[in-house]
């Protein structure tokens, strides 16, 4: 069985274009632990948020101070 591959996409409000895709190695049952889900269920792919404070624990200084929503996308 191949592992299965999490990343979380970013894009363009306005062209709606990939701006970054990052692998991140968070198991699908930490995904609330780490992200603010704006799904109960965190299998089901959707919109995600990060806030200020959680985008500081990965490093990430938001100079917009408001939330940065994204996808979170697997694959094999």
């Amino acid at each position: 069985m191949k592992k299965l591959r999490r990343y979380i996409e970013i894009y363009s409000n306005v062209t709606d274009e990939l701006l970054v895709r990052i692998e991140v190695k968070i198991d699908k049952n930490q995904i609330k632990k780490y992200i603010t889900c704006d799904l109960d269920d965190p299998d089901v792919l959707g919109v995600y948020s990060l806030n200020n404070k959680e985008l500081e624990c990965f490093g990430i200084i938001n100079c917009d101070n408001g939330s940065i929503s994204f996808f979170i996308t697997s694959e094999e």
